[in-house]
């Protein structure tokens, strides 16, 4: 063993050294015996603790007592003490050793969310000559206060959600940190309000969403319907889990959802039914305009863009719909004596997928025009009879049909006289009812006179 005296390597267990004294006397009478034995007399200065674990809350006045370090010198020397941080220079400014007492203060307010734990290297220098020291290690511990608010991670979010989603569906997580510690930085999250597109709060907004205390995790507590309800501003709140309650902090955020369309809703008409009446001579070459047909989607964008077409009672194409607009037009001629009535169904579907559609009447009535003559049964009458018959006597009835209707159709009937030769009488014996169309005589008839009469 190379034993070796002096400053740069000192003994530091008494103990120790003299056991090794004791086996080697015959260093007794060296000079290196008598300089191990001077070496005896004057020892290190030593701590009471070999560390030191100090604790002090974040935030106080500077000169805050923190702890208090204490060495000894075994000849009773005086002792004063030094420190120096150890693993963050910051710390060197931030507390003050008083040489003297070894007490430890602050020297500025400490921040725990900037530096949590602070070490130092402690010197004790006793007064020998050469001096000798002893060496500790402080830990000081910075303890959290409740100085920092909760933060959300976005002030202000967006979310979109489909109307359709099932209650208790995921519209967002929204997530907020607080740089404090412990009971201080954990955080709980709530629903302030909520608000509908309207600007105004009711109870039926106030149960729409809820939020997830612990996760911060925001879903549906019930249907949502775009139509009723497009846009929800939902203010929530966070709060730090401080005690007492009284020392909590908070802080809000705006969360804006947007419901998005489901082609939920059917295209509806304006009326259930639609008429229109029209003279059959309407000029058909313009394509009037004879009805306007219209229909309209609670829903949006192409779920509410509605197409309009005739699916049925369209005899022989005679009409046509704009299929954007819905104006149904006449294409063709009308013929009251052919049709008329037309019972036209038409069809509004709207551009969702899939698309949703509902039905509708047009009923078209074709009004009639005196357009048609009478026309008789027959062409040609004949009837004989008797000279000696009475006067008034109806020896026959004569019939004719108009097609048109009401007072076009009334027919009146009328004779002209004319001989069988066919030369004019002012004496004719034979009229007819222009109500009935029977004729009859008015006069006694003469066989002798004229056996034939023709009638026009």
């Amino acid at each position: 063993m190379n034993l070796r005296c002096g400053i740069e390597s000192r003994l530091t267990d008494a103990e120790h050294r003299l056991k090794i004294v004791f086996h080697h006397r015959q260093l007794d009478d060296t000079d290196l015996g008598r300089r191990v034995r001077r070496e005896l007399k004057n020892q290190s200065p030593y701590f009471e603790q070999s560390l030191y674990v100090a604790v002090v809350e974040e935030e106080k006045d500077p000169g805050t007592y923190v702890t208090s370090v204490r060495a000894r010198d075994p000849e009773g020397g005086t002792v004063r003490y030094s420190m120096s941080s150890l693993l963050d220079a910051r710390s060197q400014a931030l507390l003050v050793l008083d040489p003297v007492t070894g007490r430890v203060t602050t020297r500025a307010r400490l921040d725990r969310e900037s530096v949590d734990v602070h070490y130092f290297r402690v010197l004790a220098v006793d007064d020998s000559f050469p001096p000798r020291t002893g060496t500790t290690t402080l830990q000081v511990n910075v303890l959290d206060t409740n100085d920092h608010a909760p933060t959300f991670e976005w002030p202000e979010d967006e979310a979109s959600i489909r109307e359709g989603v099932p209650v208790g569906y995921t519209v967002v997580t929204v997530k907020a940190t607080d740089q404090d510690a412990g009971r201080n930085a954990e955080v709980e999250y709530s629903i302030l309000s909520t608000t509908s597109g309207s600007g105004t709060a009711n109870a039926d907004d106030a149960l729409t969403f809820r939020i997830d205390p612990r996760t911060g995790v925001v879903t549906t507590r019930m249907p949502l319907d775009r139509e009723k309800t497009e846009v929800y501003t939902v203010v929530l709140s966070v709060s730090d889990q401080a005690t007492p309650p009284s020392a909590r902090k908070t802080a809000n955020a705006t969360l804006v959802v947007r419901v998005l369309d489901d082609n939920d809703n059917y295209p509806q008409f304006t009326e259930r039914t639609y008429s229109a009446w029209i003279p059959e001579d309407l000029d058909y070459t313009a394509n009037p305009v004879i009805a306007r047909i219209r229909a309209t989607d609670a829903d949006s964008g192409n779920n509410a863009a509605v197409r309009y077409a005739i699916i049925g009672g369209n005899t022989q194409n005679t009409f046509a719909i704009d299929s954007m607009i819905g104006d149904v037009a006449l294409v063709k001629p009308l013929d009251y004596e052919s049709t008329r009535s037309y019972k036209i169904v038409i069809r509004a579907q709207d551009g969702g997928s899939p698309a949703r559609s509902n039905t509708t009447q047009l009923l078209v009535h074709v009004g009639d025009v005196n357009d048609n003559a009478p026309r008789f049964y027959t062409s040609h009458f004949q009837e004989s009879v008797s000279e000696n018959v009475p006067i008034g006597y109806s020896m026959l009835r004569i019939q004719a049909y108009d097609a048109d209707e009401g007072a076009n159709a009334q027919i009146k009937y009328t004779i002209g006289a004319r001989d069988f030769s066919g030369a004019s009488t002012e004496n004719f014996p034979i009229t007819v009812n222009t109500e009935t169309g029977w004729i009859y005589t008015t006069k006694q008839l003469d066989r002798e006179q004229c056996s034939r009469y023709s009638c026009v």
